[in-house]
């Protein structure tokens, strides 16, 4: 027998910096449930660089063709790029390494049901002509996510949780 779900539907804003989609997987809930996530992608352009934000709304799959929010907004990935350049002599201190760049992934593995484990990896590098007092990092967090009682946002550093300008 075949089960349909009625999850997200595609969608774009107006000014099409922002849509969604189902994640191509799958998440084991237990033998016999799952769950899957949608995400919600946003992008921001400004002068010299921008960032694309991915969000993750986690739902079970129920038998009823229904769905049930498990976790909610939570980081999936990000990338943003600042311009740091400003001038003829930044740009040849720095050799052409013009920009800040950060960004964030995340790998998700089932230890066992309803325990997930949330590997996320976060770099950031900064520009030699960077105003920025940060310095450049590379970085990673794994959390075990109880599903039974997940929290409302998982426990990353601030930084790492970047949801855009608002």
């Amino acid at each position: 027998m075949t089960q349909q779900w009625h999850v997200l539907t595609p969608t774009q804003d107006d000014d099409q910096r922002s849509s969604q989609y189902v994640y191509p997987k799958l998440f084991p809930l237990d033998q016999k449930r799952y769950a899957i996530a949608g995400i919600k992608t946003y992008s921001e352009m400004y002068s010299g660089g921008g960032a694309n934000i991915e969000r993750a709304d986690f739902y079970e799959l129920l038998a009823n063709g229904q769905t049930k929010p498990l976790m909610q907004n939570y980081p999936f990935s990000f990338g943003r790029m600042i311009r740091a350049c400003f001038s003829e002599e930044d740009y040849e201190r720095s050799k052409g390494d013009c920009h800040d760049e950060d960004g964030l992934s995340v790998d998700i593995q089932v230890l066992k049901p309803m325990l997930w484990q949330f590997r996320y990896a976060y770099g950031l590098h900064v520009s030699p002509a960077s105003d920025s007092d940060e310095k450049s990092y590379k970085g990673s967090r794994i959390l075990n996510i109880d599903l039974n009682h997940p929290p409302i946002q998982p426990k990353i550093p601030e930084t790492w949780n970047f949801a855009g300008l608002e």
